[in-house]
């Protein structure tokens, strides 16, 4: 796999990766990540495909899963009040 390029993005970190006949598209931001694969063909050729399928649409709907991890990362650290987090130690 190798990197072909990157997409800018405000928020984003968006790189494009390529293998054999297949590319990845990897969003970051802070410490989550989402990663798209598509096949290669005559609708997926290089980059510049890539970049037209990454529209405000998609942008839109990468934000709100985005949110949604986010969500999800922080409730799985929350402690119950009340609750240890660790054994006490004698």
């Amino acid at each position: 796999m190798r990197i072909i390029g990157y997409i800018e993005h405000a928020t984003y970190m968006v790189t494009v990766f390529k293998m054999d006949d297949k590319f990845s598209v990897k969003f970051e931001k802070n410490l989550l990540e989402q990663t798209y694969k598509y096949r290669g063909g005559q609708h997926m050729m290089g980059i510049e495909d890539v970049k037209r399928v990454i529209d405000a649409a998609f942008i839109k709907r990468v934000d709100n899963i985005f949110e949604t991890m986010e969500s999800t990362r922080l409730d799985s650290l929350r402690v119950e009040d009340g609750v240890d987090e660790f054994d006490e130690i004698v």
